[in-house]
């Protein structure tokens, strides 16, 4: 086979990078089609139709759902007007009990006209993405064997995450609110669902080192799995050029406010550190934590709730020191956020951030869950601002280096050398 001849079908049912792997193998003229179920294109007449009788937040949003570098000849949708129902579920579901049931309905029959689409017209591979793909995979594996199974993992494998969670539970006791926790976490049966989605996939794609590590922990021969860190465009983020010298320390946590994301850490942080510490929390999902957790954030943290993103790279300015003390994550964009505007970084070592961060440099790693090391690194920020410019301008050399286009020629040219043995 001849590098111009690989085929290749890319399918979603949502959105998440796809866009941007889609583009990537356009780009290498490796990308057959890109298949979902909600895209503004002809492809999708339902939309186009449906757009006449939304108000224009609605409409924004509809438009939003295109990539402007790929070809509408290029584009499929299957499923449009249950993908577009799901969508409007997902605004008014707060709970995702319903969401979540109908999203596995929704994959499970995106899968099979994905499987019958790509048998058809003869692809080399198909690229589906975590939790998306279990009926995809079965039927190219029964009925097309030949054609590669690629799995991108957005997120670390939710089965080497239940592992994760049952070791750190016995270390640190993180499991003791379990009913703030999600079911795969806290049960096997639950997290053996993603487990048997892997050992379908005949390859993975893993944003980071963390992620990589939790698909070989349950069994991926290692030379299956490659990692592609993603990027940022730093041309949207204005780095720092304020320091602080005295002072609280201005700390900041991006993301959904759960005993996932650390926040339980973050509570004892700031409880432990008093007045040399401001902490400001971006996220949703504060409502589903204990009212003495809740009680404390609002009296004694400054919660911002929802930003829009250009108030998010403000306050990004306006901080010293971002943390990111995860429990699990597969990579983790606003720790790439945070180094690009400028911010050293504390994150534990279950993200991205082991591939970015460098001790003392640009950041610090901790042990995810070890609230004891996050004090302590805070701490040592508070008593050595005169670190802070240093640090800060280290950041933004680091994040330099992940580019969206870095991301497109490392996924290429690993498809190619690892799958089909292409060299350079």
């Amino acid at each position: 086979m001849k590098n111009e001849e690989i085929k290749i079908v890319v399918a979603h049912p949502g959105k998440q990078h796809s866009f941007r792997l889609a583009t990537a193998l356009h780009k290498a003229g490796m990308l057959q089609t890109y298949i979902t179920t909600v895209y503004d294109s002809p492809a999708c007449k339902s939309i186009h139709l449906i757009k006449k009788f939304l108000n224009k937040e609605n409409q924004a949003r509809a438009e939003g759902r295109k990539s402007y570098d790929l070809p509408d000849e290029k584009i499929a949708c299957f499923c449009s007007l249950r993908g577009l129902f799901l969508l409007a579920i997902l605004r008014l579901d707060k709970s995702r009990k319903v969401y979540n049931f109908l999203n596995r309905k929704l994959a499970d029959s995106f899968g099979r006209k994905v499987a019958r689409y790509a048998i058809r017209h003869k692809a080399d591979a198909v690229i589906c993405y975590d939790s998306n793909a279990v009926k995809c995979f079965e039927i190219l594996k029964k009925k097309a064997p030949h054609i590669h199974r690629i799995l991108d993992n957005a997120a670390a494998n939710r089965y080497g995450l239940y592992e994760i969670y049952q070791a750190m539970d016995k270390q640190y006791g993180i499991l003791e609110n379990r009913a703030f926790f999600k079911d795969f976490l806290l049960h096997e049966d639950k997290a053996l669902y993603y487990k048997n989605e892997a050992l379908l996939s005949t390859h993975h794609i893993a944003a980071s080192t963390f992620a990589a590590n939790t698909i070989t922990a349950i069994g991926i021969n290692q030379s299956r799995v490659f990692t592609v860190p993603y990027g940022v465009d730093v041309s949207k983020i204005t780095s720092k050029t304020n320091y602080a010298e005295d002072g609280a320390l201005k700390v900041l946590f991006v993301g959904e406010i759960s005993p996932q994301k650390g926040i339980f850490m973050l509570i004892e942080a700031a409880k432990a550190l008093g007045d040399t510490a401001e902490f400001h929390l971006v996220g949703g999902g504060i409502e589903k934590l204990d009212a003495d957790s809740r009680k404390f954030i609002k009296h004694h943290m400054t919660y911002h709730g929802y930003i829009l993103q250009q108030q998010l790279f403000d306050l990004l300015a306006q901080c010293d020191v971002f943390v990111f003390p995860s429990l699990g994550d597969g990579f983790g964009f606003v720790v790439l956020e945070a180094m690009a505007a400028g911010l050293p970084v504390i994150a534990s070592r279950n993200c991205c951030a082991q591939d970015l961060l460098i001790d003392g440099e640009n950041g610090f790693l901790i042990d995810a869950g070890n609230t004891e090391q996050l004090v302590k690194k805070i701490r040592w920020l508070y008593e050595n601002m005169d670190k802070l410019q240093g640090m800060s301008e280290n950041a933004v050399k680091s994040a330099k280096d992940l580019t969206w286009e870095n991301y497109e020629r490392n996924l290429t040219t690993q498809l190619k050398e690892k799958i089909w043995g292409f060299t350079q």
